[in-house]
């Protein structure tokens, strides 16, 4: 009888492994169903085309391309984690366009620490380099958990690239500075040029040129309750360090006709500042995620113009319609919902089916 009960518990739990490798857990969807963030534009290829960073329920974020407008666009994959790279193993985000150049943030196989990385343009296709080209500070450091956002700025008269980035240490983010002669070694600089008052912490930095001078558009969040805030501050060219405190940015939403521009300013996660390349208009335009309901992000678009008074607060008008919703939800699979609980018992069964053989082997 013990050895009938000990083959049937083995031949469920096996059929339940079996059942939980062949039958995944979701069904069809989106693969920005979880959420869409992170954001630039591709205008290189006779069409605007929408670059951001998608991902599904439980899934690995992934750098996905629409047609702009995204409305109904059909969506492509043009980076997703591989196996065969160590530097974005776990997960490719939020990409800055530049030329043939697609600078990301990938997280690493054997901690998911994010770092920067890079991939060229290839005919129609991206190929990225499989290490990432700026790494983690030493432990203890201020970047010590990953880079977590970049800004690169294109070569200017001194021929140097030039790069802004979000350093963690735990969930503290902070801004630092680094250059390169040719965009993929970094020299950067030891501390942060940033630091963003106590109790607040930065999640994203964009940077741009305006009539000569370095700008910079900064998102910070309050560590404590989660309400972010925008802010600018113009920098120094030699050091990237800002040449004095941050002046506010002013998100105007009047009238709101649609519920989820009520999470704008607070819920913004990231922002990154759109660059047509003409260093001479005091416009902005500026890609925004938002954190929506149930926690899934999406992308809004917002306008402004750069203020002749440095003193006076930059105004940013949020278009009516968001650039791009998350997608069609999966359908969940019957295993989806109780694959944890299940795996608990099966623990358990096993046990007892183990402790049953050896109350057999001790009665031989």
């Amino acid at each position: 009888m013990k050895r009938r009960i000990i083959a049937l518990v083995t031949f469920v739990a096996g059929l339940y492994y079996v059942l939980e490798f062949l039958v995944p857990p979701h069904i069809g969807g989106a693969p920005d169903a979880a959420g869409a963030f992170g954001a630039c534009f591709d205008k290189g290829a006779g069409r605007a085309l929408l670059l951001y960073t998608g991902i599904r329920p439980g899934g690995a974020p992934r750098i996905l391309q629409t047609p702009y407008p995204a409305e109904n666009g059909p969506i492509e994959t043009i980076l997703a984690p591989s196996p065969l790279r160590a530097a974005d193993y776990y997960g490719a985000m939020n990409p800055q366009l530049l030329g043939d150049r697609l600078y990301y943030i990938g997280r690493d196989w054997e901690d998911r620490i994010p770092g920067l990385c890079i991939a060229w343009r290839k005919g129609s296709r991206w190929v990225p380099k499989g290490r990432p080209i700026l790494q983690r500070g030493a432990p203890g450091s201020w970047a010590a958990s990953g880079i977590t956002w970049a800004s690169v700025l294109l070569p200017a008269g001194d021929h140097l690239w030039r790069v802004w980035y979000v350093g963690r240490q735990g969930d503290l983010g902070r801004i630092g500075f680094g250059t390169s002669r040719e965009g993929t070694h970094w020299i950067t600089a030891p501390q942060p040029v940033l630091s963003a008052e106590p109790g607040t912490s930065v999640e994203s930095v964009s940077v741009v040129v305006r009539h000569g001078r370095l700008g910079a558009l900064v998102v910070l969040k309050d560590r404590g309750s989660g309400i972010a805030r925008l802010g600018w501050a113009w920098l120094s060219w030699p050091s990237g360090s800002p040449l004095g405190p941050l002046s506010d940015v002013v998100i105007q939403r009047n009238p709101v006709r649609y519920a989820w521009q009520t999470a704008v300013p607070r819920a913004v996660h990231d922002a990154r500042i759109v660059d047509d390349g003409d260093i001479r208009q005091s416009s902005i335009r500026v890609l925004l995620s938002v954190q929506g309901d149930q926690g899934r992000m999406f992308l809004a678009e917002a306008f402004g113009a750069l203020p002749k008074n440095p003193s006076e607060p930059i105004v940013l008008l949020l278009k009516p319609q968001p650039v791009k919703m998350p997608g069609k939800q999966p359908v969940s699979t019957v295993l989806s919902d109780v694959r944890d609980r299940v795996d608990d018992l099966m623990v358990v069964i096993g046990a007892f089916a183990i402790g049953l053989g050896l109350v057999s082997l001790a009665q031989v």
